[in-house]
């Protein structure tokens, strides 16, 4: 399965991250389909560069020609000028296979909790986080995740 390949991917790399968008909202428990895996870092340089190497091991490329380091330090100009949300990797032999790093949101800032999955302890933004973050990105698809979450608290 893609998300467990990109997640084993990610911790023989050494990098702190979190899972949001799609599959988050499905592992929290609302129906949701989804195919690319999101996921935040924290803002510090070494786990840009260490999310590139390990998103590149499993056959994953930059949809921009840029280095961990480069959207690290570039990451406001990403931001701000280029309305660049998400740092998009695809694999060019299987364009199913796509990982998006949210650059609007800090795992260091952000409440995550540890669930089981398929025998694997996965990290995820917290439901509350998670419907922060879908109301503050303000999309369709967001906005429907988000009533799907607080249905589950209801």
């Amino acid at each position: 399965m893609f998300l467990l390949t990109v997640c084993r991917a990610l911790r023989s790399h050494d990098v702190r991250f979190a899972l949001v968008g799609g599959y988050a909202v499905s592992l929290h428990g609302a129906t949701r389909g989804t195919l690319d895996v999101d996921i935040i870092l924290p803002f510090e340089e070494i786990f840009f560069i260490r999310a590139n190497e390990a998103l590149n091991s499993i056959g994953l490329t930059s949809r921009i020609p840029v280095s961990g380091r480069d959207v690290y330090l570039n990451r406001e100009h990403y931001l701000n000028e280029k309305n660049m949300a998400a740092w998009g990797f695809i694999n060019g032999n299987n364009p199913g296979e796509v990982v998006d790093i949210v650059l609007t949101t800090d795992l260091n800032c952000t409440e995550t909790i540890n669930i089981q999955f398929r025998g694997e302890n996965l990290p995820l933004v917290s439901r509350t986080a998670l419907i922060e973050m879908k109301k503050n990105s303000a999309r369709p698809q967001d906005l429907s995740d988000v009533a799907a979450l607080l249905r589950l608290t209801a």
